[in-house]
Formats: C-alpha cells, sequence, structure tokens
C-alpha cells in the first residue's frame, strides 16, 4: 500500500501522510476525486494527480504488454497450424501429381493399342504432348 504524504509547511517542519492509497486513487471516480481534491492544498492536489496517471499509464501498458502477449501466442499458434496445412497440402499436391502422370502413361498406353499397328498419328501424339503437368 502506498501512501502520499504532504508537507504541512513549506519548510518541512512536519509531514503528514495522506490516507489515500493507490487502490483508492485509481478507484475513485472523477467526481469523487475532485471533491477530495478541492478541499486539499494546490500542491497536494497536483502530486495526487500526478500519482492517479502514472498508475493509469502503468495500468494501460501493463494491459498493452498482455494483449501483445497474447496476440503473439496466436499468432504463434495460427502460423503452425499454417505450416502443417502447407505441408499437407503439398503432399496432396505431390500425390496428385503422381497419378497424373498415371493416367497420362495409362492414355499413352491405349493410343499405342488402339492405333494400327502400333503406330500413332502425329495429331494424337501432339495433343497428349501438350497436356501439362502442373508446375511447383
Amino acid at each position: 500500500m502506498t501512501t502520499i504524504k504532504h508537507d504541512i509547511s513549506e519548510n518541512d517542519e512536519s509531514e503528514e501522510s495522506l490516507s489515500i492509497d493507490d487502490h483508492q486513487i485509481m478507484t475513485m471516480s472523477v467526481k469523487e476525486l475532485n471533491t477530495l481534491l478541492k478541499s486539499m492544498k494546490p500542491n497536494d492536489a497536483a502530486n495526487i494527480k500526478r500519482r492517479r496517471r502514472i498508475l493509469k499509464n502503468k495500468g494501460y501498458a501493463a494491459s498493452s504488454r498482455h494483449r501483445q502477449t497474447s496476440m503473439v501466442g496466436n499468432l504463434s499458434v495460427e502460423r503452425s497450424q499454417l505450416v502443417r496445412q502447407i505441408s499437407q497440402l503439398q503432399h496432396e499436391n505431390e500425390s496428385l501429381s503422381q497419378e497424373l502422370r498415371g493416367w497420362k502413361q495409362r492414355y499413352s498406353d491405349l493410343q499405342l493399342l488402339a492405333s494400327p499397328i502400333g503406330t500413332v498419328s502425329q495429331s494424337t501424339a501432339a495433343k497428349s504432348n501438350n497436356v501439362k503437368e502442373p508446375s511447383h
């Protein structure tokens, strides 16, 4: 519990501790705070206002750090999921490419069997050569 001290006289003849702790300063409504500050010396009121602003700024900074840490954690999880998904899609792409090569080979074999005496017409061979495999 932090207490705010203020001087009764400017010559430091004696000090009096205000009975306002940090928690009270933070949770007090503006209206309550202003009422309290009106009954104080301007110097003491300024110190309490300054302390309240410092405490609020610390709270905002802590909240921001927490939000940023949470966001980094969420982005890290999302990145891991995307890396796994990319790996799975690359594997699936490779499997489909192999399947496509197999179908092309079967098509070519069927063309050879269907053509008279194993000769393939130039137009049919040209068509089968124009079928492209997807690039990676």
